[in-house]
């Protein structure tokens, strides 16, 4: 609906996450602020009425305080350079338990 409203293709633009926030943030503040027979309205409207309202209250928010970032491409994490004073061993060789097994063994004649 923010999207009719605005004449704006939304998708991919708008933040969900901090629309949520200041959704929670509102409801919030108006259970305290309105009584519940201000809400008694909503239920005697009819469908029509109800979805105009929506559409006023759609026009009034503000798209740009809900952007979300653009994302960035990730990037590549560079490989540590060789230390031959410092072998990689990996931890299968260095556990006592397969030691214990016997298995390290087989692996060596492999």
């Amino acid at each position: 609906m923010l999207g009719s409203v605005h004449e704006t293709d939304i998708e991919g633009k708008l933040s969900y996450y901090y629309l949520a926030e200041e959704l929670d943030a509102t409801y919030q503040g108006m259970m305290i602020a309105l009584s519940p027979s201000d809400w008694q309205d909503l239920e005697t409207m009819s469908l029509f009425q109800f979805s105009s309202l929506l559409q006023d209250w759609a026009g009034k928010v503000k798209l740009k305080a809900f952007t979300s970032a653009p994302r960035k491409p990730k990037k590549k994490k560079p490989k540590p350079p060789y230390d031959p004073r410092h072998p990689h061993v990996s931890t299968a060789r260095l556990s006592p338990r397969k030691r214990n097994l016997g298995l390290s063994q087989t692996n060596e004649s492999a």
